[in-house]
């Protein structure tokens, strides 16, 4: 006397022993129970279905280029999803970034030294993911002017650079 759910995918084998769930989704997760039918009373039987779920890295907003002007507030949020959670790292330009907790940036004030590619990474130990965006900083130039007198031939040099 077996009772499931009428899917195309779900299989009773062995005389009700064994419950087959094909092309598993994340919907199965949660506890199946198993009704021993005894003479005297019914025993069940709980099992918790878990679905693992390799790690996705996704930056909030989808955008990969963010253009800022010098001064202004940088924020970036990654989502790490997956089954286990994921833990969530940033990095810039290859170089892990420190003090960062979670999946968000927040820079209250950035000069030009904040531009360059940051990267999201989520991992578990089903693997990683990542998600990367390049962050452009506008920034005012900077002008260094550069006078050289040569007292031996009466030579004046004037060199200009912007930065």
């Amino acid at each position: 006397n077996v009772k499931v759910l009428s899917e195309d995918r779900l299989q009773i084998l062995e005389a009700g022993r064994i419950l087959r769930i094909q092309n598993i989704t994340l919907t199965d997760r949660g506890i199946l129970s198993c009704k021993l039918n005894l003479k005297s009373f019914p025993v069940y039987v709980n099992h918790t279905l878990e679905i693992l779920v390799p790690p996705i890295a996704e930056i909030v907003g989808g955008r990969k280029v963010l253009n800022l002007t010098e001064n202004s507030r940088l924020e970036l949020s990654c989502l790490g999803r997956g089954f286990p959670k994921p833990t969530v790292s940033w990095s810039k330009q290859g170089v892990q970034t420190e003090g960062i907790q979670g999946g968000s940036i927040i820079l209250p004030e950035i000069s030009k030294d904040d531009a360059g590619q940051y990267r999201c990474t989520a991992s578990s130990e089903l693997g990683y993911s990542s998600d990367t965006i390049t962050v452009h900083i506008m920034y005012q130039p900077v002008v260094k002017l550069e006078r050289k007198y040569t007292d031996e031939k009466n030579i004046f040099t004037l060199a200009c650079s912007v930065d």
